[in-house]
């Protein structure tokens, strides 16, 4: 997901159809990184490892964020989120967050009678159809049943088409995307290209701008998405 950042709201992000189809083959040759910026400043990395273990595939998700004054950390945000799908269909999420110091936990598994969520807080069990804000798979553009994966919760969330839009990468390259305002719960923008990769994250936090600048992954090819 991305920070809910306790500096203000959005995604946190720091992240798709109706049962969330898993990828057939390792999207994003395997490894999708964002280089995360606070204005113009660098503050951390969005990292997403896939792997395929037999019929499933693993994702590895790991955020993490530092903002300093001079020598002094006023903000940390670290994030690891384990996701398992298997044949289109998501079978469990595992989270871990430390938010400035406080933490966050979340054990989910889809045992076919729901989604079943247990946090630090509390239990609850959710449509099976729920697909995780971790916003690699472009399928989230077409199910709005949004899971939060620091909170373990179901988010209200309203998401607007915008312009097709040139998209500069961190290599200088410059790419088509499709912008998309996500409201409600959320507060951010995303882009993907029209070949559904996630490309750019950007959303407001404390007075500041947070961009997601992508590093490493983009292939300009289709995702293949499992039936």
């Amino acid at each position: 997901m991305v920070p809910k950042w306790s500096l203000g709201a959005a995604l946190l992000i720091i992240g798709m159809l109706v049962a969330g189809p898993a990828m057939s083959m390792q999207p994003y040759d395997g490894r999708l990184a964002f280089e995360v910026l606070r204005g113009d400043k660098p503050i951390g990395t969005h990292t997403l490892t896939f792997r395929e273990v037999g019929d499933e595939t693993h994702v590895e998700i790991d955020v993490n964020l530092v903002v300093k004054i001079g020598f002094l950390t006023v903000f940390r945000y670290d994030h690891k989120n384990r996701e398992v799908w298997r044949n289109g269909k998501l079978v469990s999420v595992t989270t871990d967050t430390d938010d400035n110091g406080k933490p966050f936990e979340v054990r989910a598994a889809n045992t076919g009678d729901g989604f079943h969520v247990k946090t630090l807080k509390e239990q609850s069990v959710l449509p099976t159809t729920v697909i995780p804000t971790s916003y690699w798979n472009p399928s989230i553009l077409k199910n709005l049943s949004w899971f939060d994966t620091q909170r373990g919760t179901l988010l209200d969330v309203d998401l607007i088409p915008g312009e097709v839009e040139s998209v500069k990468l961190a290599n200088g390259q410059s790419i088509e995307a499709q912008r998309y305002e996500v409201t409600g719960d959320l507060n951010i923008t995303v882009w993907y290209t029209p070949e559904g990769e996630w490309v750019k994250l950007a959303f407001p936090a404390r007075g500041a701008d947070i961009e997601y600048v992508l590093t490493e992954g983009y292939t300009g090819t289709r995702l293949t998405q499992a039936q």
